[in-house]
C-alpha cells in the first residue's frame, strides 16, 4: 500500500506543482481521527499522516528526504517519469489545469455579482443577463476545447506538431480568460449604473413611470440627453398611452410626417367599401372570407390596463355578448380588407394581412375608419405592399437579405451556423416579416403595442432591430451543431419574445445595428438585392 500511495503522491507533486491539493473531494468531509483510521482501515501510520494530518495547509510540493523515508522509491519513479513524458504534454495539462481554475474562479464571481444584479434589477430589464451569459457559455466552450488538445498532445510524435498544439492552447486558455473578464466587467458596469443617481430611472424604480401620464413623459424627455435615451430605449412612451385618443394622436402626426414622403392615393372609403360589395366576382373575397372567419382579436379593454391578454374568437363557451362583438368585428375586418383590394388591385389580398388589420383594429378601440387609415399608410409608407405582393413576394425576400446581411456582419456565429445547416431565412423569418409577430397567441398586450408602435413610427428599421436583437439574445440556443435542433429553436424565437423584450430592444439600439438599419444603409442593401441570385449560397 505504502508503495502505490509513494508512486500517487510523487505523480501529483511533479504533475501540479503550482496548484494546491484539495482537502477534501467531497464538500463537507472531515478525516477520521489518526486512532479510528488506523484501526478501521488498517493503514500504516504514515502514510495516515502524510495524507490527512494536516487538512488546514497546503501540501508541499515536494518531498525531502528527512521527511520522507521512501524518498528513494520516490527519486526512482521521478526519473523514469521524467524520461517517458515530454515536457509539451506536462505545461499542456498544467495549462489546462489553470485554466479549469480560473474558469471556475470566473463563475464563483459572476454567480455573486449576478444575484446583486437581480436585487437592483428584479424585473430583468437592463438585458445584462442575457449579454453576460453568451460570454459564460463561449468560455465553457472554449474549456471543452482545450480539455481535449490537451489530450491531444499525448498522441503526436513530431516535436514542431506538439509545439504548435501548446500554442494553440495557451490562446484557447487567453480566450478563455477573455471571455470570463468581459461577462463580469459587463455585469460590475451595469451594477454601477444601477447603484448611480440615474441608475434608479434604469432599475427598480423605472416603474415609476407607470403612473405618470404621456405628457409628463414628453417632458422628462426634454430633461436630459440621458433620460431621452433611457425613456426611448424601455418604450415608456408608448407604454405611457392610457387611451385611444392618445395612441391615434401619436400615429396620426407619425404617419402625416411619412405622407410627405411616400404618398397615399385620395380614396373615399365609403366608396370603396360600395364599389367592393357590389364586385361580386372579386377573386379575392372568398379568401378574404375564409382568414377573417378563423382571426381573433384581443380585446381593446386589455389594451390599456395591466390585465392578462384575452383574445375574441370563435368557441364554444363564448357568450352571446362575445358572439355578437366578434360577428361586428369580422364584418369591419372584412370591409377594411375588401376596400383596399379595391384601392389596391395590384397588391389585392394575401393571407398575413389579417393579423395586422386585426390588432390595428382592436388597439384603435374597434374604429373601422382610423383603422383603415393607418393599415392602409404602413402598406404605402411602409412598403408592406411588396411584401404582400403574389406570387413572388419580393418584398418579403428583400427584408429576409436585409436582416441575414445584418446576421453575418454584426452577429457571424449564428450566420455561418445557419448557412452551414442550410437554413435559409425563407424557413423561419418569413411569418416574422409577413405576421410582424402578431399571430403569436402568447404575446401580452404590452408586448403587442410595442410591436406596433415601432413599426408604425420607425418602419422596417425597427422590426430588423427587434429580428436581431431576438436572435442575439438567444443566440446559444440557436448555434447548435444539430440542424433540427438549430430549426427548433428558431421556431420557438417569437413565443420568448415576450419574457426577452427588453434585452432584445436593447440589444437591437446598439450604436452599431443603429447604424446599420438606418433608412440609408436598408436603400443601400436593397440596391444590391437581385430576386434571382440572392441567398443563393444557402442552396
Amino acid at each position: 500500500m505504502g508503495f502505490f500511495e509513494a508512486i500517487a503522491s510523487s505523480l501529483e507533486s511533479w504533475l501540479l506543482p503550482s496548484v494546491p491539493r484539495p482537502t477534501s473531494a467531497v464538500v463537507g468531509f472531515v478525516p477520521p481521527t489518526q486512532e479510528n483510521a488506523v484501526k478501521k482501515f488498517k493503514i500504516d501510520e504514515h502514510v495516515y499522516s502524510s495524507k490527512y494530518a494536516s487538512t488546514n495547509t497546503r501540501r508541499k510540493s515536494a518531498i525531502t528526504v528527512q521527511d520522507d523515508p521512501i524518498d528513494e522509491i520516490t527519486s526512482r519513479f521521478r526519473t523514469s517519469l521524467r524520461m517517458t513524458c515530454h515536457a509539451e504534454w506536462v505545461a499542456g495539462q498544467q495549462e489546462a489545469t489553470r485554466i479549469k481554475a480560473v474558469h471556475a474562479a470566473n463563475l464563483t464571481e459572476y454567480a455573486r455579482y449576478l444575484t446583486e444584479l437581480d436585487m437592483l434589477d428584479p424585473k430583468q430589464q437592463s438585458g445584462a443577463r442575457g449579454r453576460t451569459w453568451k460570454s459564460i457559455e463561449q468560455a465553457t466552450l472554449l474549456l471543452n476545447q482545450l480539455h481535449h488538445r490537451a489530450q491531444d498532445l499525448e498522441h503526436l510524435s513530431k516535436g514542431d506538431d506538439r509545439r504548435k498544439l501548446l500554442q494553440r492552447i495557451y490562446k484557447l486558455g487567453e480566450s478563455i480568460q477573455a471571455f470570463g473578464d468581459d461577462a463580469i466587467a459587463i455585469i460590475l458596469r451595469e451594477i454601477r449604473t444601477l447603484r448611480a443617481p440615474m441608475g434608479s430611472l434604469r432599475g427598480g424604480s423605472i416603474h415609476v413611470f407607470e403612473f405618470l401620464s404621456c405628457f409628463d413623459v414628453v417632458q422628462c424627455r426634454l430633461v436630459s440627453k440621458t433620460w431621452l435615451n433611457i425613456i426611448d430605449s424601455k418604450r415608456l412612451l408608448s407604454a405611457s398611452f392610457k387611451s385611444v385618443h392618445q395612441r391615434w394622436a401619436y400615429w396620426q402626426y407619425h404617419l402625416n410626417q411619412q405622407s410627405l414622403r411616400n404618398a397615399v392615393p385620395c380614396y373615399s372609403y365609403e366608396k370603396l367599401v360600395f364599389m367592393a360589395e357590389s364586385d361580386v366576382s372579386n377573386k379575392h373575397h372568398l379568401a378574404i372570407n375564409a382568414d377573417v372567419h378563423r382571426t381573433t382579436f384581443v380585446r381593446a379593454e386589455c389594451l390599456y390596463t395591466n390585465t392578462p391578454s384575452s383574445r375574441l374568437g370563435r368557441g364554444s363557451s363564448m357568450s352571446v355578448a362575445d358572439q355578437l362583438l366578434i360577428e361586428e368585428l369580422q364584418s369591419k375586418l372584412a370591409r377594411m380588407l375588401k376596400a383596399y383590394a379595391q384601392l389596391d388591385p395590384a397588391t389585392g389580398y394575401c393571407h398575413g394581412m389579417t393579423f395586422l388589420g386585426s390588432t390595428i383594429l382592436s388597439i384603435l378601440g374597434y374604429d373601422e375608419f382610423r383603422g383603415f387609415q393607418v393599415f392602409t399608410a404602413c402598406f404605402y409608407q411602409h412598403d408592406l405592399r411588396h411584401v404582400f405582393c403574389l406570387p413572388h413576394l419580393p418584398g418579403a425576400l428583400l427584408r429576409m437579405y436585409q436582416f441575414d446581411s445584418i446576421l453575418r456582419i454584426h452577429l457571424p456565429t449564428v450566420a455561418k451556423c445557419l448557412l452551414k445547416h442550410k437554413i435559409h431565412p425563407q424557413m423561419y423569418a418569413s411569418g416574422w416579416i409577413m405576421a410582424l409577430f402578431l399571430n403569436e397567441p402568447s404575446l401580452t398586450p404590452y408586448t403587442i403595442r410595442i410591436i406596433v408602435d415601432d413599426f408604425i413610427t420607425s418602419g422596417w428599421s425597427a422590426m430588423i432591430r427587434v429580428y436581431f436583437g431576438l436572435v442575439s439574445v438567444q443566440a446559444h440556443q440557436i448555434t447548435t451543431p444539430h440542424m433540427s435542433k438549430t430549426i427548433q429553436a428558431l421556431a420557438k424565437l417569437p413565443k420568448s419574445l415576450d419574457s426577452s423584450l427588453m434585452a432584445a430592444l436593447e440589444e437591437g439600439s446598439k450604436a452599431s445595428i443603429l447604424e446599420a438599419t438606418n433608412l440609408l444603409a436598408l436603400t443601400t442593401l436593397a440596391k444590391h438585392f437581385d430576386l434571382n441570385s440572392s441567398l443563393l449560397d444557402y442552396f
